[in-house]
């Protein structure tokens, strides 16, 4: 079942950064697929009015916009921080949070694919999640959730159960930092408009290895979906993490290779890992996000860990054009990983070379789904494929000294826990043997 809606591609996105460790460069790559030039409007209205760039667009060509450090979220915070990206026809936004050792990356989602209603996934370590209003007068309701770390503001410590409230305008936004050990995973957070929501940690120990920056924007619970494919660190040879968080009471999780997982309350949330480098299909009765989380040591000092938030194959698009990361002294060794049904990766094509030629693992707990991990040059890179009714999930990595990070190249976005959604005879559920 294929659903129709909104994807990462739009002309107005609000958003923030949060929190690294270490000072780096805060930055945005944007793009577009449109035949002719387009005009983007980078401000940040509230923090400093004065800044304003305009840049000129043009067909898969990257630019990029960087920003004042300060801009940042800093510890828990009402503060004036959000960044505002206008354009005059559809554009594509990815942002990275970058230094020489500590460095994550996300895409960014346009204001017409947000929502009102989020549930925070966060590691255990440093981790902080950053709120940012796109109305004015927009109420927000937090409940800490079931074993997670409290929100402390302004004198207030709220433990689980317990809801802040608070009043934002546009381009507020509002930081929550936990301390060296902290989780937020399950808060809940609801509001009166559609807000931006980020989270991650500010330098994350996973495994083996350093500390790493983890960020991702956070998708809104009607777009929750119930099967996911599961991943592996590209060039890095240790386990995965992840991390599901669900929606709905009494939600039943067929992990492949383990155990069912009964969720008994919305918010609840379920740590697993996969230690042999597979890949494995996640199967929910009822709605449910997913994080992955990859670990550090991948050698004697390559890799670190990093975040993605993994889009339901509900959620999966049909083209994608992303940029890999640099960071100065310190090079990244770039992966892509590509899933696809196998009969259609014929039709399949990076930077316009087919794709038949790699070398495409079965997903476990599929009768059809292949995966690869393919490596990839520095530079702008665009993968489609020939029939634009065929979808796809592609994530970039990248993994280098002390350092790494992770982020899809593109999602849709469609209501789909909404009764109106819209469907179309592009069936993936098929696609599975559970």
């Amino acid at each position: 079942m294929y659903f129709t809606g909104k994807d990462n591609k739009g002309r107005h996105f609000i958003f923030g950064f949060m929190d690294n460790l270490l000072l780096g460069t805060l930055e945005v790559f944007i793009t577009t697929d449109n035949f002719h030039s387009v005009r983007a409007i980078i401000t940040t209205p509230l923090f400093d009015s004065t800044f304003s760039r305009t840049i000129t667009l043009n067909r898969n060509v990257i630019s990029s916009v960087t920003f004042d450090l300060n801009i940042r979220g800093i510890g828990t915070e009402l503060s004036n921080k959000g960044i505002d990206i206008q354009s005059d026809a559809e554009i594509t936004v990815y942002a990275v949070n970058k230094q020489k050792v500590t460095t994550d990356a996300f895409i960014v989602f346009p204001i017409d694919a947000l929502g009102d209603e989020y549930y925070i996934l966060t590691w255990n370590v440093r981790s902080e999640f950053m709120i940012i209003a796109t109305m004015d007068n927009t109420v927000i309701y937090l409940t800490t959730g079931k074993g997670a770390t409290p929100i402390v503001y302004k004198g207030v410590t709220y433990t689980t159960g317990m809801t802040l409230r608070i009043i934002m305008k546009r381009y507020e936004s509002f930081h929550v930092f936990g301390g060296t050990t902290s989780d937020f995973s399950g808060t809940n957070v609801k509001s009166s408009e559609v807000i931006t929501v980020m989270s991650g940690s500010q330098c994350s120990n996973i495994g083996g290895g350093a500390c790493d920056h983890l960020c991702s924007q956070l998708t809104s619970f009607d777009t929750f979906g119930k099967q996911f494919v599961s991943m592996n660190m590209p060039n890095c040879n240790v386990p995965v993490d992840f991390k599901i968080v669900t929606s709905s009471s009494n939600t039943n999780v067929n992990i492949n290779g383990k155990a069912v997982v009964h969720l008994a309350t919305a918010g609840d949330v379920h740590t697993f890992q996969i230690t042999d480098q597979t890949s494995r299909t996640i199967v929910a009765d009822k709605p449910i996000a997913l994080a992955f989380f990859a670990e550090g040591g991948c050698g004697s000092d390559q890799g670190d860990p990093a975040m993605i938030l993994m889009p339901p194959i509900e959620q999966f698009a049909a083209d994608y054009t992303f940029s890999t990361i640099k960071t100065p002294g310190n090079p990244f060794q770039n992966a892509l990983t590509v899933v696809i049904p196998s009969r259609e990766i014929n039709g399949l094509s990076l930077d316009g070379q087919p794709m038949t030629s790699y070398h495409w693992r079965q997903v476990h707990g599929s009768s059809d789904l292949k995966i690869t991990n393919v490596n990839i040059v520095d530079g702008p890179h665009t993968i489609f494929h020939k029939n634009p009714t065929v979808t796809f999930i592609a994530v970039s990595t990248g993994t280098a000294e002390f350092n790494s990070y992770g982020y899809i190249a593109g999602q849709r976005l469609a209501p789909i826990n909404s009764v109106n959604s819209v469907l179309t005879s592009h069936d993936w559920y098929n696609l599975y043997t559970v």
